[in-house]
């Protein structure tokens, strides 16, 4: 897990990139002790000794685009006062872009793996979140590559319900009617079963 686009980068370590939809992705990394990491001058944020960001990329599971979302990284140092206000900032955006998402995810300290993910929208849900080699494309097509990691985000998106005109209808309408509404329900049901399964393995 939109449109929209993110500014300029702040202090801290920022991957944008415009899409449609936009998805705004907060992961939270914990850095390692490092004796050779130099010190951050005043009033500046380094990130962890041998931090690489990641190739992000999110998946709508229900129509199979892809987007490349603005990742804003946040490390466990950091001042919790700016996640709060990225969080602010970004729900802002989303009342006035009901397409524009925040998603957080927490990277373990290996940074290859994803302890929780989290979406603070309402109309689009993760059902998946992992970390894999980037691909690299060459004449042959895409292969894997050890030189950096691509963090991969799958979701899926409410089905909005449009208001229907009330009408006189004959009875073997209304039982059709039914049996397309249990059909419908069955399908989201089952969509919803999904979706909790592969959060409870996040």
């Amino acid at each position: 897990m939109s449109s929209g686009n993110i500014g300029a980068p702040p202090a801290i370590p920022q991957e944008s990139a415009a899409l449609a939809p936009e998805q705004h992705l907060s992961t939270i990394l914990d850095s390692q002790g490092d004796d050779n990491y130099e010190s951050a001058p005043d009033g500046l944020l380094l990130p962890p000794a041998h931090f690489h960001p990641f190739f992000t990329l999110v998946e709508d599971a229900q129509t199979g685009e892809h987007f490349h979302p603005a990742v804003h990284y946040i490390f466990s140092d950091d001042d919790p006062d700016t996640l709060t206000s990225s969080i602010i900032d970004t729900l802002q955006s989303e009342g006035e872009d009901p397409n524009h998402r925040l998603v957080l995810l927490d990277v373990a300290n290996d940074g290859k793996t994803i302890r929780s993910g989290h979406s603070l929208s309402s109309a689009w849900q993760i059902s998946q979140a992992s970390i894999a080699q980037a691909p690299s494309w060459t004449e042959a097509g895409a292969e894997a590559t050890t030189e950096g990691l691509m963090l991969k985000v799958e979701g899926a998106e409410a089905k909005k319900q449009g208001g229907k005109d009330k009408i006189t209808e004959e009875p073997e309408d209304v039982v059709q009617r039914l049996e397309s509404d249990i059909e419908i329900y069955t399908e989201r049901l089952k969509h919803l079963q999904e979706v909790m399964a592969k959060s409870s393995m996040l």
